[in-house]
């Protein structure tokens, strides 16, 4: 005998309260998270040894750092894309570029000049306009 909270519609039972659970479960998951923020916002990273990690963390249309010192000369830049579309790793006006398909990484290799202030980016349409950019700073 079915439960009076239940109807049927077709193909369907609908059962009110099961519904809300159901969609009460899935509406977090669904917005991409708490909004509490990520550690890493706004991060700033110092390369060593003339080597960086950066990272695309899953989810998010942008970088895990937005600065970047580094000294003169190469810079070999290790790009991990955590999320689920392809992205780079790129720096204006400088030869290079790091790209990596998702859940990939990839390297890339610039030479940097002393005293000088890059941008670094993703050069995949509209990327850098939605945020996935950040700042180089030579010593």
């Amino acid at each position: 005998m079915p439960n009076s909270t239940c109807r049927s519609r077709s193909r369907w039972r609908v059962c009110g309260f099961g519904v809300v659970l159901l969609t009460s479960a899935l509406l977090p998951g669904a917005c991409g998270g708490g909004g509490g923020g990520d550690e890493t916002e706004g991060k700033t990273v110092t390369a060593t040894n003339g080597a960086i990690t950066v990272t695309t963390p899953s989810g998010k249309l942008r970088f895990d750092a937005t600065t970047i010192k580094a000294e003169p000369g190469e810079l070999a830049v290790t790009y991990v894309n955590q999320d689920g579309q392809a992205h780079n790793f790129s720096i204006h006006d400088l030869d290079g570029l790091a790209s990596a398909d998702p859940g990939e990484s990839g390297t890339g290799t610039f030479t940097l000049e002393a005293g000088k202030t890059y941008t670094f980016f993703c050069s995949l349409f509209g990327h850098e306009q939605q945020g996935m950019t950040g700042t180089v700073v030579v010593g």
